[in-house]
């Protein structure tokens, strides 16, 4: 006999059967999940710590820190030397076409030293700096070719600057061996260029821990200091000079003649992952305080749209090229201005000749004499001669 059951228990039972199916299939799916889980989570297939410290490269940091990872990588750190593949020039940002020396192609060099805001240089096959011909500097601040060190000949000159131009640098001396199997190299290195882990220590472990005490974060001067001191010795403001031009990496013998160097460090006014030379074009800011910020009381000098850097930081050294007698390519730090009449920048003692050996700050011959003439009509070529004397009444009440 047929049973007719009621509609809504049939309803019911329907539910209730779905409801066991569903319950079912989210049993199957938690046991899943938590197998998964459970796998996920054993100690082999977690990334271990490492024992020891090793470089994990600047690529590595990016995958935390890409906004500081993009500025830094329009800044120039990173292209202090780069290799050559393929005989094709390097990629430099904002760089133009970078000429050869002559009777060279790019198959014929190896490494490129520099190349971003001042000078580039270049390495030969062997491993030597290419001395002596034509075009063996290429300066791309004027577009022009210079030869480097004339007096040495090609093909003897080794590299040892990898101390201040790659990251990881091993001297010979120290145990390293030369770079690539290339006789002219005097150490080894991790990469060319100065990037992340030159400045805060091998990352390898921090990339695994994400731990602050697992890097170095250094602010200070002396971190700097490693490259841009030439001297390194304790309140020893001499800046070795060359041809009547201070050398390259002299900003912290500049920055010891004044307060600067006690009341703040280059992180003061700068960021240092960003570019300072292409300010305007890349990534980031360079530098991130203007001179009113600590200097608001001094009153501005209304003096042919005179900036504060143009008077304190005359271009007083010279990277690859110079613009006349008394302008080269690079800033001084000593931001102090001495106005004597008499004062010369430059004086010449026992060891040799310095830069500001007295600490009084950059003389009035650099200071004012990249836009006036001096007597032989030899400097700028933006305003009318002026005497040291002239200069001198000027300098003295120039912001009253």
């Amino acid at each position: 006999m047929k049973v007719l059951l009621p509609k809504k228990y049939c309803i019911n039972q329907i539910e209730n059967t779905m409801y066991c199916l569903n319950k079912i299939k989210f049993s199957i799916l938690l046991i899943a999940g938590l197998a998964i889980g459970f796998t996920s989570c054993k100690k082999d297939d977690v990334d271990p710590i490492p024992d020891t410290l090793e470089f994990a490269g600047s690529e590595t940091c990016k995958t935390c820190h890409s906004t500081i990872h993009a500025n830094f990588m329009e800044s120039g750190h990173p292209y202090k030397l780069q290799k050559v593949v393929g005989g094709v020039q390097p990629t430099i940002p904002f760089a133009p076409t970078i000429l050869t020396p002559t009777g060279y192609t790019w198959n014929d060099i190896s490494y490129i030293i520099g190349g971003y805001g001042w000078k580039a240089r270049f390495i030969d096959n062997k491993g030597y700096v290419i001395t002596k011909v034509a075009g063996s500097q290429y300066n791309p601040g004027n577009n022009t070719q210079s030869v480097y060190n004339g007096s040495v000949a090609t093909g003897t000159e080794k590299y040892t600057c990898g101390v201040c131009h790659t990251t990881g640098w091993k001297s010979i001396a120290d145990g390293g061996s030369p770079q690539d199997g290339l006789e002219g190299m005097g150490g080894s290195f991790y990469s060319g260029g100065v990037h992340c882990e030159q400045c805060h220590g091998m990352g390898n472990i921090h990339a695994v821990t994400k731990l602050k005490s697992d890097i170095k974060v250094d602010k200070t001067t002396d971190l700097c200091a490693n490259c841009h001191q030439r001297r390194k010795l304790a309140g020893d403001t001499k800046q070795q000079t060359s041809g009547g031009w201070e050398m390259h990496r002299n900003q912290v013998e500049q920055l010891m003649t004044n307060k600067h160097y006690t009341n703040g460090s280059c992180n003061s006014c700068h960021d240092v992952h960003s570019s300072t030379v292409k300010d305007s074009q890349a990534k980031g800011n360079g530098v991130t305080k203007s001179c009113e910020s600590c200097h608001a009381s001094i009153k501005p000098a209304n003096h042919f749209n005179a900036t504060c850097i143009d008077c304190h930081m005359p271009k007083t050294a010279k990277n690859g090229i110079s613009f006349n007698k008394y302008q080269g390519d690079a800033p001084n730090h000593n931001f102090k201005i001495n106005t004597s009449a008499t004062a010369k920048y430059l004086t010449t003692d026992a060891t040799g000749t310095w830069a500001n050996i007295d600490g009084k700050g950059t003389t009035l011959d650099f200071v004012c004499y990249s836009c006036h003439r001096d007597a032989d009509g030899i400097g700028g070529n933006k305003a009318s001669k002026k005497t040291m004397l002239e200069l001198s009444n000027m300098a003295k009440t120039f912001h009253k």
